[in-house]
């Protein structure tokens, strides 16, 4: 499971190091790609096998869904980390999430997200602790 969140640097070569706590789950190996969300997500290759399978049925029943599932799977990369445990972001990668020299990596269960700090702040952070609260409680917590 992936919980927890960081921030780390993304150096001049697109690289970042995955937190230690979230390698292990990973893998030697794991897929990367666009969200539709704005970021960017993480999957190990046994969790992307299980999302595969529901996206290749959707796409095989009906063609305005094959066209989203062509999209998404345009935008995947496998992904190995170096020697160092860095991975690279692709160029178009950065730039479709606003990823520039910071990354904030979020844990979200069976996958990883990375954003632009500044992107999530504006666009998903929860600031109002009213709101926080309420949404909280309809999850049942």
């Amino acid at each position: 499971m992936f919980c927890g969140s960081s921030i780390n640097t993304v150096d001049s070569k697109g690289r970042i190091f995955i937190p230690a706590r979230f390698k292990m789950e990973l893998g030697e190996k794991f897929i990367l790609m666009n969200s539709p969300f704005g970021c960017l997500r993480i999957y190990t290759e046994e969790e992307w096998a299980r999302c595969a399978k529901k996206l290749d049925k959707a796409a095989s029943k009906d063609a305005s869904k094959r066209n989203a599932v062509r999209n998404i799977y345009r935008t995947i990369e496998s992904v190995t980390p170096d020697s160092q445990g860095r991975i690279v972001i692709p160029e178009a990668h950065r730039t479709n999430s606003d990823i520039t020299d910071k990354v904030e990596i979020i844990g979200m269960n069976s996958y990883i997200e990375l954003w632009s700090p500044d992107k999530y702040e504006q666009d998903v952070a929860i600031s109002d602790k009213e709101t926080l609260k309420n949404q909280a409680v309809e999850l049942g917590f």
